[in-house]
């Protein structure tokens, strides 16, 4: 009798200091939990507070490329619809509109439409057409176009801030240059070999082709 009464205190003791145990080890996961959680959160701070001061640069850099991108994708269209259809065609910027995509009005253009028959104006409207809606770019965004004088082999402000395609595809070397309003940064979009080539390239170091 006197055993088993030495055995059941035994057991009572075993099972508190297995219950202490257990209550230790949940108070101790409890607090490595609430310490991982606040190194998450104070990198996570740590983290916001370098992005959030840059966050306007990175827009501004974003908003930038994707407008040279465009640029550079209208230049090469005014080429394409000048050698498609064959007369001069011009990519124009106007402060108010944006891009314009349109033709060269000259002597030899008008009186060959005066003269054009039934046959030939059906011909005519099979070709491309040139949009005639403009492309405008984002506020905030200033724009000069720049061409080479043949002679001085430099880049001078276009008079009519425009760049025209001869109908075989040809143009002077140009520039457009893209500036963001603070005047902190900009991208220029290059026109070479007479137009065979587009390029970007800038402060934001992007080139494309």
């Amino acid at each position: 009798m006197y055993s088993i009464c030495r055995d059941s205190a035994a057991l009572v003791l075993r099972s508190e200091n297995l219950s202490r145990r257990g209550r230790l080890t949940r108070a101790t996961a409890s607090a490595f939990t609430l310490i991982e959680l606040m190194v998450v959160l104070f990198f996570m701070v740590v983290g916001a507070s370098l992005v959030v001061p840059r966050m306007p640069a990175l827009l501004e850099g974003a908003k930038m490329r994707n407008a040279a991108r465009d640029v550079a994708a209208l230049v090469r269209s005014a080429r394409e619809l000048a050698v498609l259809r064959e007369e001069p065609i011009a990519l124009r910027y106007d402060q108010n509109y944006g891009f314009i995509i349109e033709r060269v009005e000259t002597e030899e253009t008008v009186a060959a439409e005066e003269a054009q028959t039934e046959s030939e104006a059906a011909e005519e409207e099979k070709k491309p057409q040139i949009p005639e809606r403009p492309f405008p770019l984002p506020s905030g965004i200033a724009v000069t176009v720049q061409t080479e004088e043949e002679q001085r082999q430099s880049l001078l402000p276009s008079e009519g801030n425009e760049l025209v395609f001869t109908p075989d595809g040809r143009c002077a070397n140009a520039r457009i240059l893209l500036a963001d309003s603070r005047g902190t940064g900009g991208l220029a979009v290059r026109v070479d070999l007479h137009g065979a080539s587009v390029t970007i390239e800038g402060s934001l170091e992007e080139t494309e082709r």
